[in-house]
């Protein structure tokens, strides 16, 4: 019985993640108001980090998130931190894209992938930044950003995508 159970587990961490639940929370964070307590002003944000390196338990291998002080960032931090492969880098942006109408070849792989994408939803610009170039001490990061009505990138600036930094 035993070797079964091994077997299902294998299958399903291997099995690349649906949609489901990703468009959700993400069309939540976009969606909700404005409140005046994300910073800067006129863009909330999440930002998720691959840190470590492939299995490497003893130095931290896992996911990390930072975000925008305001609500709406601070839950869609906390669902990704819970709902994302951490094994299968590129499965997050595909799944955020795929809410927006992207599609993907079937079991494609995405290694050294660096990307901004915009996207104009219900007049309000939502950016989707990917960089798994590689940082020190990280398989890379995705930021997402969703901007108030009037505002873009362009207005409302942030620092390209970092690593985090270790204390």
């Amino acid at each position: 019985m035993t070797p079964l159970f091994i077997i299902g587990l294998s299958a399903a961490v291997a099995a690349p993640l649906p949609p489901y639940g990703m468009c959700e929370q993400v069309k939540a964070f976009h969606a909700a108001k404005f409140d005046r307590t994300e910073e800067p002003k006129g863009r909330r944000w999440v930002e998720l980090h691959w840190v470590g390196s492939w299995l490497d338990f003893k130095n931290g291998w896992g996911l990390a998130c930072r975000h925008s002080p305001d609500q709406a960032s601070a839950r869609l931090c906390a669902w990704l931190t819970h709902h994302t492969s951490y094994e299968f880098i590129d499965q997050a942006p595909k799944r955020i894209l795929t809410c927006y109408g992207y599609q993907f070849p079937r079991n494609s792989e995405w290694g050294d992938w660096k990307s901004e994408i915009s996207m104009l939803d219900h007049d309000r610009w939502l950016e989707l930044e990917i960089d798994f170039s590689g940082f020190k001490g990280e398989e890379g990061a995705i930021r997402l950003s969703s901007f108030a009505p009037d505002k873009d990138d362009a207005l409302v600036e942030l620092p390209p995508l970092a690593p985090i930094e270790k204390k």
